[in-house]
């Protein structure tokens, strides 16, 4: 699965360019991912992402994990109840995360707070988990 655009699709479609615009090419990473989906849907679905998210932070490797949910008021109950969860993420103040990130490792877990994302840290080789979910944060 990816959210990658063909940029074909664009450029050459005579609709929205009489002649194609230049494109821009930059070369990025790509990390293997693992897609997990539930067997069934469960109605409270934001405290079975909670437990899904807790699980693989606690069984798997070092690596991302993404969680969509439907909206802002989810995103920040989600991050409110991982803080609760992971009270260490909090504890630190902004100059002592913004220093402890700088002197991180490469298989270290790093913590950053942001409403819109929650990810466990990356780590080059290593695999990310997704979650049906919008957010990203680190958590220790």
């Amino acid at each position: 699965m990816s959210a990658t655009l063909r940029v074909e699709d664009f450029t050459e479609n005579k609709h929205l360019f009489k002649n194609p615009p230049p494109v821009i090419k930059i070369d990025s990473r790509q990390y293997p991912v693992t897609i997990h989906f539930s067997k069934y849907t469960n109605p409270n679905y934001m405290q079975e992402a909670f437990k899904k998210v807790c699980k693989i932070h606690s069984i798997s490797p070092s690596g991302g994990i993404l969680v969509f949910v439907t909206g802002r008021a989810e995103v920040l109950s989600l991050c409110r109840m991982l803080k609760a969860k992971f009270p260490i993420t909090h504890q630190i103040d902004q100059e002592n995360r913004s220093n402890k990130m700088k002197k991180s490792k490469v298989n270290e877990t790093t913590t950053v707070n942001n409403e819109q994302i929650i990810e466990k840290s990356m780590d080059d080789d290593k695999n990310s988990e997704n979650i049906n979910s919008k957010l990203r944060i680190n958590l220790d």
